[in-house]
């Protein structure tokens, strides 16, 4: 990560007032070995670029060689870990805690390489107060979105409203900076609109064979149902009732655009839709 980028992010970050519930992230290891992969490099930069708190840094071992052994190992991977952490961040202090061989039914020769990692514990900002006015382009993309918000109030039970405003990484569940302005104003529509009952779905681009795409944040198949979890989230986390929202994965099953010819369409396969669920007098927040 350049020095600039690096310098820059950290005084930005510094501007988030809140932090959302953890994230378990992992990044995983060769046999008997300590050396991140470029991969799991750009996701601790990740990490970094979007504020991400680390609360916790555990390491592991599979069942490859000895009890005492795997110990060693494993604090050593953690370690490796906090190391790259403190090359972005030099006041990085989290301690690197290594917990061994974990238990495992799997046998062979070649181990069980899921179990040769570090989890990394870190909590998501959730609020951004600007330290500078927005630039007069992003104000006229607010407000664009701002009315397109408004179309919830003559929307039928049932219909869906598509965002695809609120936009992710390609193969993560972070948002990008651009989409969390407009989640404050999801977020604001929903606290004055107290009636509206909603269900988040999530939507993913490249995959047509009916299935979840792969969230190389979360090492699991499920990034239409992990990107639907955090708008409900950052909605919950900021107030809205839990009883007023629910939230589903619908993988790449309805495409805006088929087929994709250009990263413009996949941006806006890669999508989230509100979809009107109730209206009712007895939703108001507390």
């Amino acid at each position: 990560m350049k020095l600039k980028t690096l310098l820059f992010t950290l005084l930005l970050c510094k501007a988030f007032t809140s932090l959302a519930q953890a994230d378990t992230l992992r990044v995983h290891f060769a046999i008997n070995s300590t050396v991140l992969s470029a991969g799991d490099k750009k996701l601790i930069d990740s990490l970094v670029l979007n504020c991400y708190t680390v609360k916790s840094l555990t390491g592991y071992a599979d069942y490859l060689g000895s009890k005492t052994g795997n110990q060693t190992l494993s604090e050593r991977r953690a370690q490796a870990v906090q190391t790259y952490f403190k090359s972005l961040d030099p006041k990085f202090n989290v301690l690197a805690v290594g917990n061994g061989m974990l238990a495992d039914s799997i046998t062979g020769i070649i181990g069980n390489p899921d179990n040769r990692r570090v989890d990394i514990v870190a909590v998501r900002p959730v609020q951004v107060v600007p330290s500078a006015p927005k630039p007069t382009k992003q104000d006229s993309l607010n407000e664009v979105f701002r009315k397109k918000i408004q179309e919830l109030d003559n929307i039928q039970i049932g219909e869906a409203l598509q965002l695809s405003e609120l936009n992710f990484y390609g193969g993560r569940h972070v948002l990008t900076r651009q989409a969390l302005f407009y989640m404050d104003i999801l977020l604001d529509y929903l606290q004055k609109h107290t009636d509206i009952k909603i269900e988040i779905q999530g939507h993913i681009c490249c995959e047509f064979n009916l299935k979840d795409g792969y969230d190389y944040d979360s090492r699991d198949k499920h990034l239409s149902v992990n990107r639907a979890k955090v708008v409900y989230d950052y909605l919950a986390d900021h107030g809205i009732k839990k009883n007023r929202m629910r939230y589903k994965g619908l993988g790449a099953t309805k495409p805006k655009i088929y087929p994709e010819e250009t990263a413009a369409d996949k941006d806006a396969n890669r999508r989230v839709e509100i979809v009107v669920t109730a209206r009712s007098a007895d939703t108001g927040e507390e």
